[in-house]
This record gives C-alpha cells, sequence and structure tokens, in this order.
C-alpha cells in the first residue's frame, strides 16, 4: 500500500462518481484493504481529496508566453485548468471553497504572475487579475452544482415564457457560456492595460 495507489483509487472514483462518492470506506474497499489501513497513509477525506487535488493540478501543463500574447496565455492556461477540473464532478468547488492554494497550483500561480508582471501589469495588479479569475472560475463551478442540483425542478410558467436562454438551464451552464464570460474578463484586464501604458506614454 503506497500513497500513490490511494489518491490513484481516490482520483478514479472521484472521476466516475464525483466527490461526494469518495470516502476513505470506498477507496479501502477499491483498493481491496481496511479502512484503518488508509490512515496510516492519509489523514482523513480531506486531506485525501486535497492530494487528489494538487496532483490533478500538476499534470496540467504550466504556460508561458511562447510566442503568443500574455492574454492568450493566460486564456489558454485557464481553459486548461478548467477543463480538467471538470472531469472530477465537485472537486472545482471544493478547490474553490478551501482558499488555498496547492502546491503545484501555487507553483502555476507564481509563473502567471510573472507574466503578467513582464506585460506591464504592477505586482498588486497581477494578484488581482488571478484572485478575479480564480473566482469567475469559482462561480461557475458553484453555479453548475446548483444547476445539477435542481434540474429536476420544473419551469416556471414566467420561465417558459422567456428567451430560449433563460428557459435552458443547459444553456446558462454551458462550456461555451464559461468561455464567453471569460473572454469578457480577460478583455477588460486588456483595456486596462493598454489605458495605463497610454498614461505612461
Amino acid at each position: 500500500m503506497t500513497e500513490e495507489r490511494i489518491v490513484a483509487a481516490a482520483r478514479q472514483i472521484m472521476e466516475t462518481s464525483g466527490l461526494d462518492s469518495v470516502t476513505m470506506r470506498r477507496v479501502a474497499t477499491e483498493l481491496g484493504v481496511t479502512a484503518m489501513a488508509l490512515y496510516h497513509h492519509v489523514a482523513d477525506k480531506h486531506a485525501l481529496v486535497a492530494m487528489v487535488a494538487d496532483q490533478v493540478m500538476d499534470v496540467i501543463p504550466d504556460e508561458s508566453l511562447g510566442g503568443v500574447s500574455w492574454y492568450e496565455a493566460l486564456r489558454h492556461g485557464f481553459l486548461a485548468v478548467h477543463r480538467e477540473i471538470a472531469r472530477y464532478p465537485g472537486l472545482g468547488l471544493y478547490i474553490s471553497s478551501t482558499n488555498s492554494f496547492y502546491p503545484s497550483g501555487y507553483r502555476k500561480l507564481k509563473k502567471t504572475i510573472q507574466m503578467l508582471v513582464d506585460a506591464g501589469f504592477d505586482e498588486h495588479e497581477a494578484i488581482e487579475i488571478n484572485y478575479v479569475l480564480l473566482a469567475y472560475q469559482g462561480g461557475y463551478f458553484l453555479t453548475e452544482q446548483s444547476a445539477q442540483r435542481s434540474s429536476a425542478m420544473p419551469i416556471t410558467d414566467e420561465q417558459a415564457e422567456g428567451p430560449p436562454e433563460i428557459r435552458s438551464r443547459a444553456v446558462m451552464n454551458s462550456y461555451d457560456s464559461f468561455i464567453r464570460g471569460l473572454d469578457i474578463v480577460i478583455a477588460g484586464f486588456r483595456a486596462k492595460l493598454a489605458a495605463k501604458q497610454v498614461l505612461l506614454g
């Protein structure tokens, strides 16, 4: 029994059944051991999920300018993070709610901040940009989970008479909607930097 095997089993359960299905007992069953055996390697479920989150973040390649603009690299990086985390139902909201960075996520944060500073933002602005984007991403995962829980609720008469975009929860919660919102937010940062550069001459 190793920590790597425990994390791999928890990650597989999370990918197929969601975060709520990850328990020490179920992970132990998947590995063919007792739940008590896991506690020699992992303190509790919270620690186990944190290890899964760190591993998931670690498989996402780091972004660099690499011949593209800072905003293209920023967009590509956040979409890559979003796509990977979205594979594990419940993990995105968990990461957002813990209000902390895992080692792999912190390394990516530092590199992104440096990229933004190199582009012309000061360090405070670069940190603020990251937190705004993380808040946007966390809000999306919260909306996604809320939509899943309310999907069985009937549409009201008022909603039924509204535009198709309002009638369809799927549209409100689609990946395309996430991308459109991300583009709007990043466009705001581009405009802010352009205005700053004009003022600085």
